[in-house]
């Protein structure tokens, strides 16, 4: 729908979301945004179990070239998301041609990628909009989310445990 990221978080971006999950099903998502039409794809997702590493862990990817030139922000310390309890995950994307991108879990920093050069308006208009769902045959979100919000701006480490802290 108009206007879409490319227009709502144009340079810096917030993701945050409460998760709490029934089962780690690999490339289970808990948002996806992208375009399948296009050639090569374009999109960015956030994933609860990436099937790819082990152990499968959290994963924010975006790309404009496929998944074989995905920017990737993956933990430092790869671990499953525990079963049935809440967790809050934060992605933030800093403005900048070459940044920094944050993945918070539970208010700590659990993962960092410092040449990320995407943003979602690289993505451009994105006509697959999903939260619980990804744009291929992956499994649906086997979980709970509340509270997914969208900031127009990269939150700051205090910023996201005050966040966490209102739980």
């Amino acid at each position: 729908p108009s206007p879409g990221l490319q227009m709502l978080a144009p340079n810096a971006v917030t993701f945050a979301v409460w998760v709490n999950v029934k089962s780690n099903q690999g490339w289970q998502r808990v948002f996806d945004f992208g375009n399948t039409a296009t050639t090569p794809l374009v999109y960015m997702f956030l994933t609860t179990n990436q099937g790819t590493d082990t152990p499968s862990s959290v994963r924010f990817s975006i790309t404009t070239m496929g998944n074989m030139m995905e920017q990737v922000i993956n933990m430092n310390t790869p671990a499953m998301l525990s079963t049935n309890a809440w967790h809050h995950i934060v992605i933030v994307l800093p403005a900048g041609a070459t940044y920094t991108g944050t993945m918070y879990i539970d208010g700590v920093v659990a993962g960092t990628n410092n040449a990320m050069t995407m943003h979602p308006t690289t993505l451009g208009a994105t006509a697959n909009n999903y939260l619980g769902r990804s744009q291929w045959p992956d499994p649906y979100l086997n979980a709970y989310l509340d509270d997914f919000r969208i900031y127009r701006r990269a939150l700051s480490a205090a910023e996201v445990t005050a966040l966490y802290a209102l739980r």
